[in-house]
């Protein structure tokens, strides 16, 4: 999964969450929308692993 930082024109848009195909799974309209983004992830990618754990570099 890829983090992207912009902006775009025409939205409000806090967040979005893209599909593969480009289209839009997700919205978010405050900065702080996170269980939004979650309930989405979740809904697109699956749950998260119980014990994951950030790579090491």
């Amino acid at each position: 999964m890829d983090v992207v930082s912009g902006r775009t024109e025409g939205t409000n848009a806090t967040g979005l969450l893209l599909r593969p195909d480009c289209h839009i799974a997700w919205t978010g309209h405050q900065a702080d929308d996170v269980r939004g983004l979650r309930a989405a992830l979740t809904r697109w990618v699956g749950a998260p692993l119980r014990d994951a754990r950030e790579p090491e570099c």
